[in-house]
């Protein structure tokens, strides 16, 4: 096991996630209706999310939950194709930035969201955040799609953890 993964292969895993996200709303262009009833929430809020942190200036606070929320994206697959197509090529431009770059986090905090704090991290911790807040809501949708009979990719929806214990589990 190797104790930090490198900040290239942070990157191919998040390009990895979005592209899954990205595969999901293409299945979906032509079936609006399907899309805007259960899948298009929950990818928006995957971009957004992704958004927030990659469409800042390097030292302004990434704010998660003040965010712009774009709710044609819910409504059009071809919207959140497009904007998932951004995302990876942001993904990309940041290849020779350095993964232990300061980010400043805003978080509404409380039971009533009557709190707000910041809080340090690093670019390579919040790239890290975003994919598995993806792999979430991709596990959500995960029976969705399969009931609208759409085949998804074994991985789709799992933590990487899961998926390789569940590898480990029926290796011969």
């Amino acid at each position: 096991m190797k104790p930090r993964p490198s900040f290239a292969e942070i990157l191919a895993f998040n390009v990895a996630i979005v592209g899954q996200g990205r595969a999901l709303a293409q299945h979906y262009v032509g079936r609006v209706e399907a899309y805007a009833a259960h899948v298009g929430p929950h990818l928006r809020h995957v971009i957004e999310h992704y958004e927030a942190l990659l469409a800042r200036a390097p030292d302004e606070l990434v704010d998660y939950d003040h965010r712009p929320r774009d709710r044609r994206v819910e409504r059009m697959p071809d919207l959140a194709v497009r904007r998932f197509d951004g995302i990876t090529g942001t993904l990309a431009a940041l290849e020779g930035r350095e993964p232990g770059e300061p980010v400043s986090v805003g978080f509404t905090i409380g039971v009533d969201g009557a709190d707000f704090c910041v809080s340090g991290s690093t670019l390579a911790r919040e790239l890290l955040f975003v994919a598995s807040h993806a792999v979430h809501h991709y596990a959500i949708l995960r029976p969705l799609a399969e009931a609208a009979g759409i085949a998804l990719p074994a991985p789709f929806g799992k933590a990487p953890e899961t998926v390789r214990h569940e590898r480990l589990q029926w290796a011969p």
